[in-house]
């Protein structure tokens, strides 16, 4: 089966079938009803021990009579496995060079190259490089598990340049391959220490001696209006009026999103009592037990849109700038304290209008309060910019082992 089209290689590499080059084994599972089958010391290979491109500790391992009394099979170093049925065979196909002896399940496949013919790590990037147009083509498609179609494997026509080709390519993609994980993994953990930005901000202020100073009030006493949201059936979703859903509440932030965006058709009296005002404040009232008080200003932008009742609607008096009593809401301790009085229904939690009253906070002067929020803010919006560069340069790296596994097979590396 040709999946390289004419001039994919070098025109001097042939294209052989892996049959030619290779033989196929299939695994097996020993008697499960025999234990001590299950306390040897060979590793026996299941898709939930194949990485991308590795094989992780195997969390089964059987004994010599075990393979000798089944369908399993032992199978040396250098042998190449991959996965034939499994759900992950939607979106990844995974391959291994395996280090050492071996067992395997029935849901992998062993491929043994002639080491006069084909090395197992150019053949390990060769079928990674392939892994698209496997998972289009090879994968017969079940409700939940899928499997390669018989004899796909072994009919794969692949490159076959010269032996010392083949090790030159694979040591060169092993190299490059390895410096882009290196940088991969050090944008991960760049990503995850610009996540803890904006929690790290927040401590630093709110949690601050001068914080443990302001005076504390209950919500309640700071709010003109605590307003649950409107409930509307299916039928007059669709087209109307904007409404903003909990979906439209950040997690990360305090700004609300137009992320799918709901249209809900209102009554004149129904507008006139859920219309949001700028500078509004939106309070998750039922989430998950993480997520619940989950918090967003409505800007300018929002202005006149309307809110669903899984959300309750805080209007605050003059004495409190809503910019930083959304930014107080975020904090850990706030939202511990809603946790606290939430109440626990089946895979959800919720607080009501009275739980957002008797919230206590902590307020300083209405001019040191702006001088905070707008402080935060700017820093806020720096870590977020920061999340973005950092996000894309992640994903550009996620780019460059495709690049590189092309290069490869068109003779440019």
């Amino acid at each position: 089966m040709t999946i390289f089209a004419l001039g994919e290689c070098r025109e001097h590499w042939k294209l052989v079938a892996l049959q030619d080059l290779c033989t196929f084994r299939h695994g097996g599972t020993p008697s499960k009803a025999n234990a001590d089958y299950w306390k040897g010391t060979i590793p026996w290979i299941s898709p939930k021990d194949m990485g991308t491109d590795s094989v992780a500790n195997a969390q089964d391992r059987i004994t010599i009579d075990a393979v000798k009394n089944s369908s399993a099979s032992l199978v040396p170093a250098d042998t190449v496995l991959v996965v034939v049925r499994s759900g992950i065979l939607a979106r990844r196909f995974p391959v291994a060079v395996i280090e050492d002896h071996v067992t395997f399940n029935q849901d992998i496949k062993a491929i043994l190259p002639d080491p006069e013919k084909l090395n197992s790590e150019f053949l390990r990037y060769v079928l990674k490089f392939l892994e698209g147009k496997v998972i289009d083509e090879g994968v017969k498609r079940g409700a939940t598990v899928h499997s390669i179609r018989s004899g796909f494997i072994e009919s794969l026509e692949i490159p076959l340049p010269s032996l010392p080709e083949q090790q030159r390519i694979a040591q060169a993609l092993k190299t490059k391959l390895a410096a882009v994980e290196q940088a991969r993994r050090a944008s991960v953990a760049r990503l995850e220490a610009v996540r803890t930005l904006p929690a790290a901000y927040l401590r630093e202020l709110f949690e601050s001696e001068e914080a443990l100073e302001w005076p504390e009030f209950s919500l309640g006493d700071l709010a003109r209006i605590v307003q649950n949201g409107i409930y509307k059936k299916a039928e007059f979703y669709g087209s109307g009026e904007p409404f903003i859903r909990m979906y439209n509440v950040d997690n990360a932030t305090w700004r609300l999103n137009q992320n799918a965006l709901a249209s809900v058709v209102l009554a004149d009296d129904e507008k006139e009592k859920f219309r949001l005002d700028a500078r509004d404040l939106l309070v998750s009232r039922v989430n998950s037990y993480e997520q619940i008080g989950k918090s967003a200003i409505v800007s300018n932008a929002e202005e006149g849109y309307f809110f669903e009742n899984m959300l309750i609607r805080l209007r605050l008096v003059p004495e409190a700038d809503p910019l930083f009593m959304v930014q107080q809401l975020a904090t850990r301790g706030v939202r511990d304290a809603l946790r606290g009085v939430a109440k626990r229904a089946i895979g959800q939690v919720s607080v009501n209008s009275s739980d957002l009253r008797n919230l206590k906070v902590r307020l300083p002067d209405i001019k040191r309060q702006r001088d905070i929020a707008l402080m935060l803010d700017a820093r806020i919006d720096s870590a977020t910019s920061l999340r973005a560069l950092v996000s894309e340069e992640l994903s550009g790296l996620g780019d460059i082992p495709c690049a590189l596994l092309r290069q490869a097979f068109s003779g440019a590396l």
